[in-house]
């Protein structure tokens, strides 16, 4: 079925809007259509719960409270899913496409949105969820660090976990011990998010289902095209030769590219570059080291690691197994293995990263060191 709700543009700013309900195994197509309504009424105040929730007040079909609207034109934005078994739809709400609860779980939900281009940025956006659990801001070179984790529109999605006491988006209520896991996909003309909260052993026991949600997130009909365009690839100051059997993948923020190897399918290769110093070489190779539940560096272990000459600077090389949580702090992915280099230049640091299953990592040693070796200007 198609379910078609209104968007409000008051002066330059919009409110994108797509959403739909479903339930069981059904799979469900929503569309938007885009309505204007007259600048310069003011919006009724939402209550906390709806600011919870993401939810506005009026309509409960997001309709204008006021009944201004006209000019209507669809945008053609469409998307399908799977629901899972034990959910059940929210009621539809502007800025988000669509959202769930979980049956058994009282206050465990699930949000579906995509917002424009880069939606304000990737840094902000987990910022935000991190606001939204009582935790402090975090910065640019640990958001680069998060890890990939399933797919979102058929994309490699970043996966995001965090704990704390949970505000939502509008403080007063709150929910202590809770837990937030989301996932953030980019496409050439929007981001989308997949967010999953709730009290801490409701989500841990509902993120198979969860990814098995965003797996089956596709684009409809209206929405193709515009979803599988691929973006342009992202300006590199220095080339470089990538191994055979290594594919580069889609363009994402905050990286000059990402390469999957064949033989290490379930690993990614991240480049980055990050401006100033960004903390240090060894700041960074010890906040990797805790990613994957290993103990900062040693005078000695730090002077002892392999170094090379690359663009003109002192590479500086890691390799540590362990658990991998990536920036969550959680219990990690137990058998994984990271490889590392960290390159200070006039102005910047490169960043090389590859994580994934520690046997496979292991198999790329020699390729990721040939690659990081063989960037040149």
């Amino acid at each position: 079925m198609t379910v078609r709700f209104p968007l409000f543009r008051a002066g330059a700013f919009a409110l994108l809007l797509t959403t739909a309900g479903c339930g069981g195994s059904e799979v469900t197509e929503i569309e938007d259509v885009r309505e204007r309504g007259h600048a310069g009424v003011p919006a009724p105040r939402s209550t906390l719960d709806q600011r919870m929730r993401g939810e506005m007040p009026g309509d409960p079909h997001g309709a204008d409270p006021h009944g201004a609207m006209g000019g209507a034109a669809s945008s053609g934005v469409a998307y399908t899913w799977s629901t899972p078994a034990g959910w059940e739809p929210l009621p539809a709400a502007p800025m988000r496409a669509a959202g769930w609860k979980v049956t058994a779980a009282p206050g465990t939900e699930c949000t579906f949105s995509t917002l424009p281009a880069s939606g304000g940025g990737f840094v902000a956006n987990v910022n935000r969820w991190r606001k939204q659990m009582s935790l402090e801001p975090t910065d640019e070179a640990a958001v680069a660090a998060l890890p990939t984790k399933g797919t979102l529109l058929g994309r490699p999605a970043r996966w995001v976990e965090l704990t704390g006491t949970y505000v939502g988006m509008g403080g007063g209520a709150t929910v202590e011990g809770a837990k937030l896991v989301g996932l953030v996909a980019e496409l050439p003309q929007a981001t989308a998010f997949l967010k999953l909260t709730g009290p801490a052993a409701s989500v841990d026991a509902e993120v198979t289902r969860f990814l098995e949600l965003a797996a089956s997130i596709a684009p409809g009909s209206g929405a193709a095209a515009a979803t599988r365009a691929e973006p342009p690839a992202p300006a590199a100051p220095f080339q470089w030769t990538a191994p055979a059997g290594w594919t580069q993948g889609p363009a994402r923020s905050m990286r000059v590219a990402t390469f999957v190897p064949t033989g290490a399918p379930s690993s990614e290769v991240a480049v980055s570059i990050l401006k100033g110093t960004a903390g240090g070489v060894r700041a960074n190779l010890d906040r990797w080291r805790g990613q994957m539940g290993a103990a900062p560096l040693t005078d000695a272990e730090f002077e002892a690691l392999p170094r090379a000459k690359v663009l003109g600077g002192t590479a500086v090389f890691l390799a540590v197994e362990g658990a991998y949580a990536g920036m969550s702090g959680g219990a990690g992915a137990a058998g994984s293995m990271l490889l590392g280099m960290a390159l200070p230049r006039p102005g910047d640091m490169v960043f090389v990263k590859m994580t994934g299953p520690a046997a496979e990592v292991r198999g790329e040693q020699d390729r990721f060191r040939a690659f990081c070796e063989s960037f040149r200007e």
